[in-house]
């Protein structure tokens, strides 16, 4: 599996993990802040940015891939998708990271019988068949669905869309078994493995994953949560100055 990395500043390795549909370019802000203080390691998800598609995966597979890139002892940071794969890697190698912070994530993001916060799954299904028909129209209500009900959603919404063709077109296999990964998997009864600090921090109005969600949530002595009012589903772009103060203390912070 190829993946495409790049790094920037020195110090702690801090890792970043986009989500659906979008590549590290989402994060480029982030690498220069965060460069002032600490390493700043962006990563392509296969099929996404410089990363080709070569085969489906595992959470796990990719996990052990992408922690053979950063080593052990880093911070991950993942965004929607990138969260559940950041936070699997905190639970399925407990002792590999040092700390983990979900943005706009949540172990689940279907809704199951017990567990009401996450999207319909026939939503997610509809997503899926529709990427076949015409995937950019696809992506486009996607988007609309990430920035409906925050700040400015507009003007946001005008923004991932030009961070969406900075790049090369995604596969469409890799937003294919994305979907998949996001309708199949539920981490809720691994929490007890966590053994590092989580930080799950939320949008108030995100419509993809539900700020109540966190109620429901099996409690955990390591696990803290925030939630940004008036934010969507991409907090680090509507709401910057207040996620970077958060991403920078939970960086610099001792446990």
């Amino acid at each position: 599996m190829q993946l495409h990395v790049t790094r920037a500043g020195k110090g702690q390795p801090v890792v970043f993990i986009h989500g659906w549909g979008m590549h590290s370019a989402v994060w480029a802000e982030a690498a220069d802040r965060v460069s002032q203080y600490a390493c700043a390691v962006l990563v392509d998800l296969p099929g996404f940015g410089g990363s080709p598609y070569q085969r489906d995966y595992s959470l796990q597979e990719l996990g052990d891939q992408l922690l053979q890139l950063a080593g052990e002892e880093a911070i991950w940071v993942g965004w929607s998708l990138g969260g559940l794969l950041a936070l699997s890697i905190a639970l399925e190698r407990p002792q590999s990271v040092k700390k983990c912070l979900c943005v706009a994530a949540s172990p689940c993001f279907v809704q199951r019988e017990n567990w009401h916060h996450g999207m319909r799954e026939e939503l997610l299904a509809q997503f899926s068949s529709q990427l076949a028909q015409d995937y950019l129209l696809t992506m486009k209500r996607f988007f609309s669905l990430q920035t409906r009900g925050g700040t400015d959603a507009l003007v946001l919404n005008r923004k991932i869309r030009r961070l969406f063709v900075s790049a090369g077109p995604p596969d469409r296999r890799a937003l294919a078994h994305g979907l998949k990964l996001l309708q199949q998997t539920d981490l809720r009864d691994r929490l007890d493995r966590l053994a590092c600090p989580l930080l799950l921090l939320l949008g108030e109005n995100d419509r993809i994953v539900d700020p109540a969600c966190l109620q429901d949530l099996p409690r955990h002595p390591r696990v803290e949560s925030q939630v940004i009012a008036g934010a969507a589903h991409v907090p680090f772009l509507s709401h910057a100055s207040q996620f970077y103060a958060i991403l920078k203390k939970f960086v610099l912070t001792d446990e």
